[in-house]
């Protein structure tokens, strides 16, 4: 691969992380410290690129401030290596625990290692360690260059087997985006290693990095924590564009659904019971609808689908599988409660409802209105 093509390369991964790292900021997380870990590992792979530009830039011009640069760039791009595999165990161990309790063990634990690279690192600026400088002001990989790589993909893998091995406590899409994080990089590292001056581990970081954001960070907006269904955020924004983009011959429906009794469970049985509660609930929502079918929790023990169909009968269709899935659930008494639920469904008429907010205010008071009467009988 020429220079050329290298730089190109580089030069569209700065700007990918860099437009990652905008679309971050602007968002209000409701996971701030795995926000921040994110942020971190943009600009740290930020870093590591401009270094790895700048040496190949540098590389071969003898003079003393070009020869500074060069070996200063070296550095930097070997043991920010360490600080990215670092950010990311943190990052990997906050989305499994939902805790920073272990990041201190986390950071004992890399401490001697980045110690150790850096001062390797330092002593090949006039040896032949990790790297070596040659007389003309040539960067080349040194005797034991291997061993940067080990230690990073190492460290990956061990995150790797930390997320796989603690699997059931990681959301789905989560879980994804984990798993994947390390695959590009040591993509990138193996055809690296085998053709000198080439460059494809980071490259391959910031495609990782763009996959966490698709599976993880832009989910951590506008999605529920406890269900994993959208919240009430997106069901606002949903609202505001649905009707817009609605298909040809497709009609829109909703159906604005509230757990009745829920605040007994939560009494008799403690908020935990209550959680497990709305999180099987979520998962018979989720059974009922179709596919592509929009599902929130917009409150406390309150839900909304938002659906569209060719079929007619869709809003029946979808009903009877929820009775259907309840009546399955409640029999099994596999659980300390039943569930029961109060509806309120309708398929959208332009004629009769002015948008789409009027039609869910319909809705609620639909809802609320068979809620009364089962607290009556």
């Amino acid at each position: 691969m020429t220079t050329a093509v290298q730089n190109q390369l580089t030069l569209f991964s700065i700007v990918l992380l860099i437009g990652l790292l905008f679309s971050v900021r602007i968002q209000n997380a409701r996971k701030p410290v795995m926000n921040k870990l994110y942020i971190l590992i943009l600009w740290t792979t930020v870093g590591v690129l401009s270094f790895d530009a700048l040496s190949v830039f540098i590389d071969g011009i003898d003079t003393a401030l070009a020869r500074f640069l060069l070996a200063f760039s070296i550095v930097m791009y070997y043991v920010l290596h360490i600080v990215i595999a670092f950010l990311w165990m943190l990052y990997a161990e906050y989305a499994i625990n939902d805790t920073t309790k272990n990041f201190k063990i986390i950071a004992l634990f890399i401490m001697p290692i980045q110690i150790a690279v850096l001062v390797f690192s330092l002593l090949s600026i006039n040896g032949d360690y990790i790297f070596r400088i040659t007389s003309g002001n040539n960067y080349e990989r040194g005797t034991y260059f291997y061993v940067i790589s080990v230690l990073t993909y190492s460290l990956i893998l061990l995150t790797m087997l930390r997320v796989i091995q603690l699997r059931k406590r990681v959301h789905k899409g989560d879980f994804y985006g984990l798993l994947l994080f390390p695959i590009p990089p040591m993509i990138g590292g193996v055809i690296q290693l085998s053709f000198e001056g080439l460059s494809l581990i980071f490259p391959g970081v910031a495609l990782s990095l763009l996959i966490v954001y698709i599976y993880i960070q832009s989910k951590l907006t506008n999605t529920d924590h406890l269900t994993g269904l959208y919240n009430r955020r997106e069901y606002d924004h949903v609202l505001s564009i649905k009707l817009e983009n609605l298909r040809k011959d497709y009609i829109l429906g909703g159906i604005l659904i509230d757990i009745d009794d829920f605040k007994k469970i939560n009494d008799q049985f403690l908020h935990h019971i209550g959680d497990e509660a709305l999180i099987e609930f979520s998962k018979i929502l989720k059974e009922s609808v179709n596919k592509d079918d929009f599902i929130a929790r917009t409150g406390g023990d309150e839900f909304a689908i938002i659906f569209e169909s060719k079929d007619p009968n869709m809003l029946e269709i979808i009903l009877k599988r929820l009775e259907k899935r309840l009546y399955e659930f409640n029999e099994k008494k596999e659980h300390l409660y039943e569930l029961h639920i109060s509806t309120g469904g309708l398929v959208f008429n332009q004629k009769e409802h002015k948008d789409l907010v009027e039609f869910f205010k319909i809705l609620d008071e639909n809802m609320y209105s068979m809620k009364e009467k089962h607290h009556q009988n």
